[in-house]
C-alpha cells in the first residue's frame, strides 16, 4: 500500500469521526462523560477540542503536510483515546464506543482499531508525501463527498425502518 492511499484512508477516517460527533455534539459530550476521567464542567470543552483536533487532522492528512507533527498528533490522541476506553472497560465492563456514530464495525473493538490506526501513522512517518495544492483540495471534495454519501445512505436506511415499522402497525 503506498503513502498516498494511507493519507486518505486516515483523512477519512478524521473526517468521518469528526463528522459523526459535529452533528450529534450533545451525544458526543455524553459520551466523554461516560468515561469518567473529566468534571463536568470541561465536557464541552473537550468535546470541542476533540472536534478542532480531528479537523485539523483532517486538513494534514489531505494535503500530505506536516508528516512529523500529524503522526505525533494522530498517534497522541489514538494513545490518550486507547488509554480512556480501557479504563472505561475495566470500569463498566464494556469495549465498545461510539467514535463513529451508528457505525458499529468502526466502533466494536476500538483498542484494535486505535493501534492499526497507529500501525499506518507510523508508516508514514518513514516516507512524508506531500501534495500540490490541487490534489490536496480534490482529495478533500473526493472525502466529503464519500462521508456525505455513507451518511444519505445511513439516513436512507433509518427512513425504511421507520417506514416499515409504521407501515406494519395498521389500524
Amino acid at each position: 500500500m503506498s503513502l498516498p492511499i494511507i493519507n486518505m484512508m486516515l483523512a477519512f477516517l478524521f473526517l468521518l469521526s469528526f463528522y459523526t460527533k459535529v452533528f450529534n455534539i450533545n451525544n458526543f459530550i455524553y459520551e466523554i462523560s461516560s468515561y469518567g476521567v473529566l468534571p463536568k464542567r470541561l465536557l464541552l470543552i473537550s468535546a470541542v477540542s476533540i472536534l478542532i483536533y480531528e479537523l485539523v487532522l483532517f486538513i494534514l492528512y489531505s494535503f500530505g503536510t506536516f508528516t512529523v507533527i500529524r503522526e505525533i498528533l494522530g498517534i497522541t490522541l489514538m494513545v490518550i483515546f486507547s488509554i480512556v476506553t480501557i479504563k472505561k472497560k475495566i470500569k463498566e465492563k464494556t469495549g465498545a464506543c461510539s467514535c463513529f456514530g451508528n457505525m458499529r464495525l468502526l466502533n466494536k473493538f476500538p483498542i484494535i482499531r486505535n493501534l492499526f490506526i497507529c500501525g499506518l501513522m507510523l508508516m508514514n512517518l518513514n516516507a512524508p508525501v506531500n501534495y500540490n495544492f490541487q490534489v490536496g483540495i480534490l482529495l478533500i471534495i473526493w472525502i466529503v463527498s464519500i462521508v456525505i454519501i455513507i451518511d444519505l445512505y445511513q439516513t436512507i436506511g433509518k427512513f425504511i425502518r421507520v417506514v416499515k415499522f409504521y407501515g406494519s402497525h395498521d389500524n
